[in-house]
């Protein structure tokens, strides 16, 4: 179930033919119980996960089941603003707010947090200025380094964001990719620019209209800033012109990371179920099906600047457990596992629940980009490695008095990526940066 219609997000299933497989999974999963502990006690099931779907979307498909189409609010929204020109004028509605302006981070119970965090973006002329992407709670910015956030897009007809790229020679030109990359929490209406900072929004070429598609990743070419690509449900999209029409390079698969080689940009890897190779700066791709498994539901890259050649890739099997970690050291051509043991995308602080996990939702991984085998994977919990993924040492865990605090970050890691030396987390409870690779701080108050 997991498997099938969540990660795979196109949505081109009716709504009660999905409570309806649901069901099924669940009589087929109550069979495999043979303890009897119950299936709501079991973990990686994906339960939670489709009943939070399941609330979110029965009151918004029609009675047929048929789910609307991605962009049925959008162009509501254009509707209503023109026969309603007047509801845009802020003298009419004088409001102000009366609270609450303050609030302190729940320390209580087990796995304190906020809520998801799909994708963190820093801007690449100023780290103090941070943009972070939830799947239904839009886009915020914070021009403190993490102290204080604000939101401009309350009123924006989609709130889900999964990509954002910041143009690295004009930080007010903004593009953020709109939907749920990871459990379709919310539809996608394509990719949206700024060019105030993110102040105002607009929608770019890309508007997905009837089509079903989610944007997972934007990727800003660092020598030719008018080249954009996007990966998203139904392949990569090329752009030449800074975002304003797009091309299809790519169609067989969806591909949810995209990564350049650094300091070489005619080399760009992409992952999904599979791993795709670019050696043309993205003119074609074509798929690795010679070295790498392909009992898989989802695969994320990382590459360090330490060494260019050197590819990462950590690898959930169709079971949503860990399928090994793999490394390639001549550009993504062959690769080697380093290892498939313990099972770090599962809950336990020793990884020997081998029957847990649940990377077809989060799955992450960042290299450090000063130390070629450092390497960092985040599943439910936070894992390391000093030997190119041949070993692991846990470094975050879920449960937070198991620990102390400054070990803790929510469950559920969505997102990793080193900017500059400090590693930031996007998980289901919020955003956490490391500057040690160990210690954890929250940032998410305010949020």
């Amino acid at each position: 179930m997991k498997a099938s219609y969540f990660s795979d997000n196109k949505i081109t299933y009716n709504f009660y033919d999905i409570q309806h497989a649901f069901a099924n999974y669940l009589v087929h999963l109550e069979a495999s119980d043979v303890e009897g502990v119950g299936i709501d006690k079991l973990r990686g099931t994906g339960i939670k996960q489709f009943k939070r779907w399941e609330y979110t979307w029965q009151d918004h498909v029609y009675p047929s089941g048929e789910f609307r189409a991605p962009d049925y609010y959008y162009n509501e929204k254009q509707r209503f603003i023109k026969e309603n020109p007047q509801s845009q004028s802020k003298s009419i509605y004088d409001w102000i707010p009366l609270g609450i302006k303050s609030w302190t981070n729940g320390l209580s119970g087990y796995n304190p947090g906020n809520g998801r965090i799909n994708v963190v973006e820093v801007d690449p002329n100023n780290p103090n200025i941070i943009y972070i992407g939830s799947p239904s709670g839009g886009i915020w910015k914070s021009v403190d380094a993490g102290l204080h956030w604000n939101t401009t897009i309350d009123d924006f007809p989609v709130l889900g964001v999964s990509a954002i790229a910041v143009n690295h020679s004009n930080s007010n030109d903004v593009l953020i990719g709109t939907g749920d990359r990871d459990a379709w929490d919310s539809q996608s209406i394509g990719i949206y620019r700024s060019l105030d900072g993110g102040a105002t929004w607009n929608p770019s070429g890309m508007n997905f209209g009837q089509n079903y598609y989610n944007i997972n990743k934007i990727l800003y070419n660092p020598q030719n800033l008018n080249t954009v690509f996007a990966a998203s449900t139904y392949g990569i999209h090329r752009s030449t012109d800074g975002g304003n029409t797009w091309s299809q390079v790519y169609s067989d698969t969806e591909v949810k990371d995209l990564e350049f080689k650094p300091n070489d940009t005619t080399h760009i890897y992409g992952s999904g179920k599979r791993f795709v190779k670019s050696a043309n700066g993205g003119l074609s791709f074509s798929a690795n099906t010679t070295s790498l498994p392909l009992d898989t539901v989802r695969m994320e890259i990382s590459v360090t600047a330490a060494d260019p050649s050197y590819v990462y890739l950590v690898v959930s099997n169709s079971s949503s457990r860990f399928g090994g970690l793999y490394r390639s050291t001549d550009a993504g051509t062959s690769f080697t596992q380093m290892s498939s043991t313990p099972n770090i995308l599962g809950y336990a602080f020793d990884g020997m629940d081998d029957n847990n996990g649940q990377g077809w939702d989060d799955l992450a991984i960042a290299a450090s980009p000063t130390i070629k085998n450092e390497i960092y994977v985040g599943g439910i919990n936070i894992w390391k490695s000093t030997d190119g993924g041949a070993n692991w040492n846990i470094v975050s865990h879920w449960v937070y008095e198991e620990l102390t605090l400054q070990y803790f970050s929510h469950a559920d890691i969505h997102f990793l990526q080193f900017f500059g030396n400090t590693l930031y987390c996007g998980s289901d409870g919020g955003i956490f940066k490391s500057t040690d690779e160990t210690n954890f701080t929250d940032l998410s108050a305010g949020l």
